[in-house]
């Protein structure tokens, strides 16, 4: 049997454990297609934050089945329209769910359109609503903002969001948003 020299034996098990952690390289545990799979879901990044409310990412061409299987009354839209709003209120005409976009860009909003967001909330509670936007990260932030206008704690409102507020500028418009209306309220 021959022996490997054994400046060669670091570089020979180097080698073997490379082989070993093959099967859990992202080529061979299919990450790659469970994007696929993932964006292939009718609603993306979906979250049940309550028993009528649900955040979410964008909606795929399958959505609207799903949307009408689960009963939802409202769709909120908070991307721009250069993310395909027009062809989204399209889809949703005639169906008896009621469209809304308020476009949102990656920062938190001026205050005028957070109004209009805290009042289309406000009108729609009680309803099973759907609150979406691409990913989901300004539907976390706006969520948040919702939940501290009426008074919930700034740590309750991050843990609600955590899993759709996932980029940092989000979380720090709903920070900003808190410490804004906190001093407001000190007034």
């Amino acid at each position: 049997m021959r022996h490997l020299p054994q400046r060669d034996f670091p570089l020979f098990r180097l080698l073997a454990f490379s082989l070993l952690l093959l099967p859990f390289s992202s080529a061979a545990t299919g990450a790659a297609t469970y994007t696929t799979v993932q964006n292939a879901e009718p609603i993306v990044n979906l979250r049940q934050v309550s028993p009528t409310v649900a955040l979410a990412g964008r909606l795929n061409d399958s959505a609207l089945a799903t949307i009408e299987a689960e009963n939802y009354a409202a769709v909120v839209d908070l991307r721009t329209p250069a993310e395909g709003v027009a062809a989204e209120q399209q889809m949703f005409k005639g169906t008896g769910i009621e469209y809304i976009n308020i476009p949102i860009g990656g920062e938190l909003p001026e205050a005028a359109t957070i109004q209009i967001f805290n009042d289309t909330m406000d009108r729609l509670v009680g309803k099973k609503i759907l609150i979406h936007c691409q990913s989901g990260n300004r539907v976390g932030m706006m969520w948040g903002v919702y939940l501290t206008s009426k008074g919930v704690p700034l740590n309750e409102v991050l843990a609600v969001v955590k899993y759709s507020a996932t980029k940092e500028p989000m979380l720090d418009g709903i920070r900003q948003y808190a410490a804004h209306a906190g001093s407001a309220q000190d007034q």
